[in-house]
């Protein structure tokens, strides 16, 4: 599995765990759900942005966040 594929697993398990969709990650971001999904598909890889941004919105903590982004 590669490193971007590895991160959305990731991101996908701690948003489960939150109970938190997609869309409604889009609607608390305030993007658009083909945003989201460009970035869930590896068509977009995430900016530092959208991972300050996620880290704000899933409330993670720091080790979390290093956990998803950056293991």
């Amino acid at each position: 599995m590669n490193t971007r594929k590895k991160v959305i697993v990731k991101l996908e398990s701690y948003m489960k765990l939150k109970n938190i969709s997609k869309q409604d990650l889009a609607k608390e971001w305030g993007k658009s759900e083909a945003y989201i999904y460009r970035r869930f598909s590896e068509e977009v890889e995430f900016s530092l942005t959208d991972i300050s941004e996620i880290f704000s919105i899933l409330n993670l903590s720091k080790e979390e966040a290093i956990d998803i982004f950056f293991n």
